[in-house]
């Protein structure tokens, strides 16, 4: 079973922080509780793992501490992007029905491409973040909600929730 945050770059970041831990503590009159701070990176990660699912299989659909670029497909419902950034891709979509999708953004970076042909309708939530829909229009807290001129709730659209905290999102249509 392999855990969710047991990328080498999450191992690269505790051995280098330990190193440094190390060097500061016998190279400067500041005493760091090495031991203490390992179990607390430990706890930490493990805190991660279990948040973001860490006991299951990685998705490609969510970038953790890592860049990714997505092509949204019609079956998955859910983007998630934390301590990273995503450029997740629905220009290729088409619909034949409203196609709900969940796209979460904390402490990253997410560009959102749509396709300017099909309706969507954003409703966005933001806590000391930044949200830039096409319109130009920018949210850094609270609700919004955002919607082209295609849109008509009566016929098929795309429907996203966005909700960014402590980040930054852009959606981008092309």
């Amino acid at each position: 079973m392999r855990l969710y945050f047991s990328s080498g770059i999450f191992w690269g970041i505790v051995f280098i922080l330990i190193g440094i831990l190390f060097l500061i503590k016998n190279y400067t009159n500041i005493s760091i509780p090495i031991f203490r701070t390992i179990i607390g990176l430990l706890i930490i990660y493990w805190g991660f793992s279990i948040i973001f699912g860490g006991f299951s299989k990685h998705s490609s659909s969510d970038a953790v501490f890592s860049n990714n670029t997505v092509n949204a497909d019609n079956g998955n419902k859910g983007y998630n992007t934390v301590f990273g950034k995503s450029i997740i891709n629905f220009t290729d979509t088409s619909l034949t029905e409203t196609r709900k999708v969940n796209i979460n953004v904390v402490f990253g970076e997410g560009i959102i491409r749509i396709n300017k042909d099909i309706p969507i309708k954003v409703n966005s939530n933001s806590v000391f973040s930044g949200i830039v829909t096409p319109d130009g229009d920018a949210a850094s807290l609270g609700s919004s909600t955002y919607t082209n001129n295609l849109f008509d709730e009566n016929k098929p659209y795309l429907d996203i929730d966005l909700n960014v905290v402590f980040g930054s999102a852009k959606i981008e249509e092309i």
